[in-house]
């Protein structure tokens, strides 16, 4: 099964700036988080994102980026500022292919959300989005409105918090898709990820993707708060298997990059 992720917001929009955050690019963290738990939670599950960092992709390519690929759902993830807080869901007005099949994905995601985190319903909504258009697959929209004030300020910057968030969003695209368990054993299975570094700056983090892609690794990069600052992690590998971690923290020595396995 493949879900294709599209977190909202470009470089080209200002997004909401609180306490020097960028809360435009929170929809990436939310995303990569999805993609974590699905993958580790769900058998056959492949996810592909829009974006891993703050950068302008046109919705024509984000589109046939997911057509070609062939995805069978299509995920866009907004976060915005308003004066009455809550969560949204949209798919596309009016008659079109497999609605009735896009209407119980959106269901399922939008009803579980609202379970799980305890938010105000601000409806089910249908739009004619151009990127809701355009898609060969079921395709959804959500949107969580939140407020202006000290307690969501500080709730968005909370990585559980978050987490939990991005929880709920994958829990709800596995009821809507039928996606069968990992069979997993008495203990937790842990989840395994390659930092190849850790900086105050994100401008820093983007210098060592580039660096990084230059020899042949494909990374992202994935906020990070510690002791009140917020650090931006280069993440070069996410892995079931301690082992495949510790490969890849070798071929990332041998290329000259130093690295670190974070358990999850």
């Amino acid at each position: 099964m493949k879900i294709y992720i599209d977190p909202g917001y470009s470089v080209v929009d200002s997004g909401t700036v609180i306490n020097r955050v960028y809360f435009r690019n929170l929809p990436i963290l939310i995303g990569q988080l999805i993609s974590d738990y699905l993958t580790k939670n769900y058998q056959g599950v492949s996810v592909k994102l829009s974006r891993t960092k703050d950068e302008k992709i046109t919705s024509k390519r984000r589109i046939t980026e997911a057509n070609m690929w062939g995805a069978d759902l299509y995920l866009s993830i907004y976060m915005n500022v308003g004066e009455e807080a809550g969560f949204e869901s949209y798919i596309l007005a009016g008659d079109f292919l497999n609605k009735s099949h896009t209407e119980h994905v959106r269901k399922e995601i939008h009803d579980t959300i609202i379970t799980e985190m305890s938010w105000k319903d601000r409806g089910k909504k249908q739009t004619e989005l151009d990127t809701l258009k355009a898609t060969k697959m079921s395709a959804v929209k959500t949107r969580y409105i939140y407020l202006d004030q000290q307690m969501d300020r500080k709730r968005l910057q909370d990585l559980n918090w978050l987490r939990n968030l991005a929880t709920s969003y994958a829990k709800g695209v596995a009821n809507a898709l039928d996606l069968k368990q990992t069979q997993l054993p008495l203990y937790d299975d842990p989840f395994y990820r390659v930092v190849v570094g850790s900086f105050l700056e994100e401008s820093k983090a983007r210098k060592k993707v580039l660096i990084l892609k230059s020899k042949g690794y494909e990374s992202y990069i994935l906020p990070y708060p510690y002791q009140n600052e917020r650090y931006y992690r280069v993440i070069a590998g996410a892995y079931r298997q301690v082992e495949n971690a510790q490969h890849r923290v070798k071929e990332l020595r041998i290329d000259g990059f130093e690295s670190f396995i974070v358990e999850l």
